[in-house]
């Protein structure tokens, strides 16, 4: 994908000034022979969900195109959010929004996203409308109900979050307390709870290898073996228990994950390509 998106780049640089004299006459006025395709293809690698070549691309075309810095740089910002790179995405979109122009109110937007999703704060209050939309989102990112401020969406989309809310609270679920007290009584028995039948394999041989050879070296007054054994066991066990816990989690984030990105496109629309 790295050569794909090199060649991309450098076959945009290179065959641009090939134009014929009407898209050089059209580039001065609405299209730019570089920049337009770069940018149709940055918004493609994003849709591909591609972010670590959409970020590298819009690094390099942000420099070189200076009238759709801005453009660039949310894309930008977009692509790191989904590489986790939070902080980096919300001061990128800060600096943005400090500057004029129409791009403001959705670079606005989008840092308040990105607060939400790296959990770096409360969303800015953007009042009814924008600010609706996005603490809605952030009770639902939270694992709470939309709230009353879903009132204040309009009709069709409070509709829609309605819907999409139900059906991700009535997909098939976990409980994290239920795993991890069962691998506290079995080990192994939450992490099949859980859906992970290999993890409770291992789980269960290695718990009951140290608890076998702990047994075995105290019969055989090894005691300091035996002590050291059962310590590595013990921090085993818990691990277990942790791991189950864990596994629930997980489980619960993929049975929900396609009505989350539902909701997350429903409510935050500028975040989408």
């Amino acid at each position: 994908m790295r050569l794909i998106l090199t060649t991309t780049i450098v076959a945009i640089l290179t065959l641009s000034p090939l134009a014929s004299a009407q898209e050089k006459a059209q580039s001065s006025s609405t299209y730019d022979p570089v920049c337009a395709p770069a940018l149709a293809q940055g918004e493609s690698l994003m849709r591909g969900q591609h972010h670590v070549d959409a970020h590298l691309l819009a690094q390099t075309m942000g420099l070189l195109c200076a009238s759709d810095a801005h453009s660039w740089g949310i894309l930008d910002a977009i692509a790191l959010t989904h590489l986790e790179e939070h902080e980096r995405a919300y001061a990128l979109l800060e600096s943005i929004s400090l500057t004029p122009g129409p791009h403001v109110q959705r670079a606005r937007i989008l840092a308040s996203w990105v607060m939400v999703k790296g959990d770096l704060g409360s969303p800015i209050d953007l009042g009814k409308g924008d600010g609706s939309r996005l603490a809605v989102f952030a009770r639902i990112h939270s694992g709470r109900s939309p709230g009353k401020r879903a009132g204040e969406l309009s009709t069709a989309l409070q509709d829609a979050v309605t819907t999409g809310y139900a059906q991700m609270e009535s997909a098939d679920s976990k409980s994290p307390w239920a795993a991890g007290i069962l691998s506290a009584l079995v080990p192994g028995m939450g992490q099949a709870y859980a859906g992970s039948w290999q993890g409770a394999g291992i789980s269960l041989v290695l718990n009951g290898l140290f608890a076998a050879a702990t047994v075995e070296l105290a019969r055989n007054e090894l005691y300091f073996a035996s002590a050291t054994t059962g310590v590595a066991g013990s921090i085993f066990y818990v691990g277990n228990i942790l791991n189950a816990v864990d596994l629930a989690k997980r489980y619960n984030e993929g049975a929900t994950k396609a009505q989350r990105d539902m909701l997350e496109s429903l409510l935050i629309p500028e975040a989408q390509y």
